[in-house]
């Protein structure tokens, strides 16, 4: 994962997270370049989450009757990497999403990929370029229901995304470490 862009980090680099900024998501990437520590740790969202995903797999499991074979990183070339929920069969990818925000909720109202680009570009740098997958299938799991939608490749997506995502690896390749060494300046 070292000094590669993420699956998980594209969407701060492309803006599209509502959780992460452009300029954190390029701060995290400069620092995993250079070796620092993470800067983030975690939080009860993301605990919640970590905590439930191998019963959400489980539970997905019996759902549909699928295998799910484990992967830990994938990569293309020496920039782009990612971690899925595992495969499914031959041609399909696994991303579990447990919402904090849907808890208690019963039943709970999940949002649609569509109205996650964050996950949405996670997923189609999952599907086509580290793991050459055809689809992808996004689980949301709470305890009280769950949801799975099918998302197919997007080359458009990736036509107007994976140049800017590159051209942001470089930035932070040639960037300064020690600018981002210290605290975060705000």
């Amino acid at each position: 994962r070292a000094g590669r862009v993420t699956a998980s980090n594209a969407g701060a680099l492309l803006g599209l997270s509502p959780h992460t900024s452009e300029s954190d998501g390029f701060r995290r990437l400069v620092r995993s370049m250079h070796g620092f520590d993470s800067e983030f740790v975690g939080n009860v969202a993301t605990e919640y989450g970590t905590f439930h995903e191998d019963g959400a797999l489980a539970e997905y499991k019996m759902e549909t009757g699928h295998d799910v074979e484990p992967l830990a990183f994938a990569t293309h070339s020496d920039w782009l990497g990612t971690a899925t929920g595992g495969l499914i069969g031959a041609q399909g990818i696994l991303e579990i999403y447990c919402p904090y925000g849907q808890r208690y909720k019963k039943p709970p109202e999940f949002k649609s990929i569509d109205d996650l680009p964050q996950i949405y570009a996670k997923m189609q740098i999952q599907m086509i370029f580290c793991t050459g997958r055809d689809y992808g299938t996004f689980y949301q799991w709470s305890q009280h229901g769950t949801k799975l939608e099918v998302v197919e490749r997007n080359y458009d997506w990736i036509d107007e995304n994976l140049r800017p995502l590159h051209e942001i690896w470089k930035r932070a390749k040639d960037a300064d470490p020690a600018d981002f060494v210290g605290p975060k300046r705000q």
